[in-house]
């Protein structure tokens, strides 16, 4: 049943993100192209505009959910970074419910699948988890260090992000 379903989550991080570029239509778009290369059918989770390191998110919350519940079975990321840009979470992530509950886990556009029966699979998705938290947290510092300066200069505050 759940097995002819490629689970396609998607999210941009801000709504700024969300009103200006395409970039949730193309995250589904690629997902459709990757489900029609395995010969599943596309379901999809979008989480619309939401952080993934200071926003609740319902809807990754809700594939959790089905993933115990052995309603999700394939699931497909346009890059990791779209479910968690923190190496604690991804890992949690990773033993908990898609090896747990045996979930194929493919991302890219060309749908590559993560074996976490691969020592050295587990740990270049750990090793990239970690990357990417490192690139979330030095974009965020970045951002501060320039909104601290606008602020020096005396030019009021223009808030673009989550940061």
């Amino acid at each position: 049943m759940s097995y002819k379903f490629l689970d396609i989550y998607f999210r941009v991080s801000t709504q700024e993100q969300k009103k200006e570029g395409n970039s949730l239509e193309v995250q589904k778009d690629l997902g459709v192209k990757v489900a029609k290369k395995l010969g599943l059918e596309p379901r999809f989770h979008n989480e619309g505009a939401r952080s993934s390191t200071i926003q609740f998110r319902q809807v990754l919350e809700n594939l959790k959910y089905d993933i115990r519940s052995g309603l999700v079975k394939n699931l497909w990321v346009s890059d990791r970074s779209r479910l968690f840009r923190d190496e604690t979470d991804s890992v949690l992530f990773r033993r908990n419910y898609l090896e747990k509950f045996n979930v194929s886990f493919y991302e890219g556009e060309t749908g590559n699948l993560c074996n976490f029966d691969s020592l050295e699979e587990k740990l270049t998705y750990d090793i990239v988890s970690k990357l990417q938290q490192y690139e979330n947290e030095k974009r965020s510092h970045k951002s501060k260090q320039g909104k601290r300066h606008l602020l020096k200069q005396g030019v009021k505050n223009r808030h673009f992000g989550g940061t």
